[in-house]
C-alpha cells in the first residue's frame, strides 16, 4: 500500500515507494464562530462536550468550540519561500502546538493561523520525532486558547470519530468517521480511521466521540478505499513528557 502523506507543498512534487507529497491547491481561509482530562503535566485542558450534552460527533457547538483549539500552519524555508502548508492544535499548553514532523522540514519559522483571524508565530522546535512523525512547536505570543483534551482511553474498533483539519488550505474542515483498528508497527502506535482527510489535513488532531484527543493525522492510503492513518497520543504524550520532562515550563 502507498501511504500517502498529507502536506500541501509548494512547487514540489516527491515520490518514493513509501510516500507522495501532493501538489497544493490555492490556500484560502474561512473564519467560523467560537476536551477532559488532565494533560500528562497536570495542566488543565477545557473539555468541549459534557455529560448532559449530545455525543461529540452529534453536537455541532462542541466542534465549533474545538476547532478554535485547532490551527492551520504555514511553513517559511530558510531563504524566506513559503515551503507547505499543513495542521495543527494546541495541547497539554497554551503555548505548544502539535503537528507532523513532515509538515515543518526545513522551517525557518512558520506562520499560524487559527479562529476568527487569529495568527501568530512559531520559531522554536522543542522536540521532533521524524519515525513516527511528530513534531512540538512552542509559539511566540500566547494566545490563550485553551489546549484540546486528551483521551486516556484506548480507541475502539467502530468507536466515532471527528477529524479536523486545513483540508486543501481551507481552515478548519471538519469531516467524521470511525475507528478501523489500532495496529503497533515499527514500535510505534498508530490508529486507521475513516474520517475522510486531504492534502493539508496533516497534523491535525482526531477526537473521538467524547472530544478527546485519540490521535494525530499523518496521512491515507491510496491504493485503499478511505483508509487513513494517525499516530496515537500514547506516543504523543511520550514525546511531550521528553521535552517538558516534569511539567515544567516549555
Amino acid at each position: 500500500m502507498i501511504l500517502v502523506v498529507f502536506l500541501l507543498v509548494i512547487g514540489l512534487i516527491r515520490t518514493d515507494t513509501a510516500l507522495a507529497l501532493l501538489e497544493p491547491a490555492p490556500a484560502e481561509t474561512v473564519s467560523v464562530p467560537d476536551g477532559s482530562e488532565p494533560a500528562p503535566d497536570g495542566t488543565e485542558s477545557v473539555s468541549v462536550v459534557l455529560d448532559t450534552l449530545p455525543a461529540f460527533s452529534d453536537n455541532p457547538p462542541a466542534m465549533e468550540e474545538a476547532a478554535c483549539s485547532v490551527v492551520m500552519l504555514e511553513v517559511i524555508g530558510q531563504d524566506g519561500s513559503r515551503l507547505a502548508m499543513g495542521s495543527g492544535f494546541v495541547a497539554y499548553d497554551p503555548a505548544v502546538i502539535l503537528t507532523c514532523a513532515h509538515v515543518i522540514t526545513n522551517m525557518k519559522y512558520v506562520n499560524i493561523t487559527g479562529e476568527n483571524g487569529v495568527a501568530w508565530r512559531a520559531d522554536t522546535i522543542l522536540a521532533a520525532d521524524r519515525d513516527k512523525d511528530i513534531a512540538i512547536l512552542k509559539i511566540s505570543e500566547e494566545e490563550n486558547i485553551p489546549p484540546l483534551s486528551i483521551s486516556g482511553d484506548k480507541p475502539l474498533r467502530g468507536e466515532k470519530t471527528v477529524a479536523i483539519g486545513s483540508q486543501k488550505g481551507v481552515l478548519n474542515l471538519v469531516t467524521l468517521g470511525n475507528v478501523c483498528g489500532s495496529v503497533r508497527l515499527e514500535e510505534t502506535d498508530w490508529i486507521l480511521f475513516t474520517s475522510p482527510v486531504s492534502p493539508g489535513s496533516s497534523g491535525g488532531p482526531l477526537l473521538n466521540n467524547k472530544g478527546q484527543v485519540i490521535g494525530m493525522i499523518i496521512g491515507s492510503y491510496s491504493d485503499t478505499q478511505n483508509l487513513n492513518l494517525a499516530v496515537s497520543v500514547t506516543e504523543i504524550n511520550q514525546l511531550y513528557r521528553y521535552a517538558v520532562p516534569k511539567g515544567g515550563e516549555s
